[in-house]
């Protein structure tokens, strides 16, 4: 357990370090810039493979460059195994792009699955609600989704990923939220059932 805790820790300070050179967070050598709302990004950095138990000399070199971006293009964080059934456990799907919020389920044995249940988190849009309305004026689209939990939601929101690591077993709160902060849409679920039960073929 201390392990895996001391694994996510890592992660949310290169995390907490990229939002950094992006926001004007303080840098170990030197300030990064912050951006006036209105003017274009002008110096963009990126970069990929970031090893986490091995050293990263690279980021002085990253924020001496003054980025008023970074971006990360691909394994951001490597797994502590090379065991392909304990990497696959834990996944949660964040996606958008569909001018609608929902959340969906895949379930354990569906055929496609990967041996728990596989959840997906949509947020869309943030400006760019989609839907007709209904003559009290609410939104709504006919969408069908055998896999959705719950409702759907058509008005401006954002995505929420909130752990509890101080939990014996850590709870997710997988959420939706609406312009002014509140929680329209929630699924509660508990680190463990994002574990394969049984290893796949």
């Amino acid at each position: 357990m201390k392990k895996r805790v001391s694994l996510d820790r890592r992660f949310l300070v290169a995390l907490f370090l990229a939002l950094g050179l992006a926001g004007g967070l303080p840098a170990t050598s030197g300030q990064a810039e912050t951006v006036a709302s209105d003017q274009p990004l002008a110096r963009i950095a990126f970069g990929s493979c970031a090893r986490q138990d091995q050293p990263q000399p690279i980021w002085e070199a990253v924020v001496a460059s003054r980025p008023q971006l970074f971006l990360f293009l691909g394994d951001n964080i490597y797994a502590d195994t090379e065991d392909m059934d304990v990497m696959r456990s834990g996944v949660v799907i964040l996606s958008g792009d569909r001018h609608l919020a929902e959340l969906a389920r895949l379930p354990a044995d569906h055929a496609d699955g990967v041996g728990y249940p596989l959840y997906d988190v949509t947020s869309s849009s943030l400006n760019r609600p989609s839907g007709n309305f209904t003559k009290a004026g609410t939104r709504f689209a006919n969408e069908i989704n055998s896999y959705r939990v719950g409702l759907t939601y058509f008005d401006t929101n954002f995505g929420a990923v909130v752990i509890d690591w101080e939990q014996p077993d850590p709870v997710i709160r997988l959420q939706v939220c609406d312009e002014a902060g509140g929680v329209v849409l929630q699924q509660r679920l508990n680190l463990s059932e994002l574990r394969a039960n049984r290893p796949r073929p």
